[in-house]
């Protein structure tokens, strides 16, 4: 458990051996422990586990999801040892620019940024770990 999660009484801790099961089953898995349909966490977390799924191993890889749901702020914790990637490095998107000269991608990030209270990052021990609280 980190620093964050030490005002939380309990941990809930999900395990994937594999991201090929989907990102569609590790979304409604976190979604049910946190007993919500709430929209803004669902598309947050949608955005950060299907990164993960997509740039984190060359092939496939294993995900830990550790959720302390209590009171008023969740926070689900993505750790992954896929390549090091801190989001909260990347620029935001500029969204005047036209459609035509935008280059592609960087808003599931501003999305995360925007739909979180804290959004939080941390390479430790050869892993990724991303903490969102809502």
């Amino acid at each position: 458990m980190t620093k964050a999660t030490t005002k939380y009484k309990s941990c809930n801790q999900l395990n994937y051996s594999t991201l090929s099961v989907g990102s569609e089953k590790i979304i409604r898995d976190i979604m049910s422990v946190l007993n919500t349909d709430n929209n803004n966490i669902c598309l947050a977390l949608e955005e950060a586990v299907v990164n993960i799924i997509n740039y984190a191993y060359p092939d496939d890889g294993s995900l830990r999801v550790e959720i302390a749901n209590e009171g008023s702020n969740p926070m689900v914790t993505l750790c992954d040892s896929g390549k090091p990637f801190n989001p909260l490095e990347q620029n935001d998107t500029e969204l005047s620019n036209d459609l035509e000269t935008r280059k592609i991608g960087g808003l599931g990030i501003m999305l995360m940024k925007q739909m979180t209270t804290s959004l939080r990052y941390e390479r430790s021990l050869g892993e990724n770990r991303l903490t969102l609280i809502f």
